[in-house]
């Protein structure tokens, strides 16, 4: 009897260990709510959730996927991304895997990003060259997890 209760005790600790699976903190989904595009140092273009623009990006067992609209000379632009993620702590490298029309010279790229995650906010900068400097077009993006 004694056997029986240890190894049913041992059975349910694992059990329950194995279905406790750590939660990756960025999978799930965040909108954007304000961004800043560089090239060189000069600002080129701003997004603003204010102003009409929108932009989603999901994150999910190793996927992730961004749509978005945006309101330039009054005409709406809609586009879209999607392809592989790895989070290696701060680092996310993304591959693209598919994209809108004009941009297929992206396909299989592995951009470097740094993320910060705080709560319920995600600030994404980049993308990084293998040393870690900002190459001549970067960003600063900033989310906020959909609930």
């Amino acid at each position: 009897m004694k056997r029986f209760i240890t190894l049913l005790i041992v059975a349910i600790t694992a059990t329950l260990s194995y279905g406790l699976k750590k939660a990756v903190p960025i999978e799930g989904t965040w909108q954007m709510v304000h961004a800043q595009y560089y090239h060189l140092d000069s600002l080129m273009s701003q997004f603003s959730a204010k102003d009409g623009d929108f932009q989603w990006k999901t994150f999910c067992k190793g996927y992730f996927m961004a749509v978005y609209q945006s309101i330039n000379n009054n005409k709406p632009g809609n586009s879209g991304v999607c392809g592989k993620y790895v989070l290696k702590g701060n680092n996310l490298e993304e591959t693209l895997d598919s994209h809108f029309p004009d941009a297929i010279k992206y396909f299989g790229k592995k951009p470097l990003y740094n993320v910060q995650i705080k709560g319920d906010s995600l600030i994404q900068t980049g993308p990084y060259n293998e040393d870690g400097r900002a190459i001549l077009f970067h960003f600063i993006e900033k989310y906020v997890r959909v609930k």
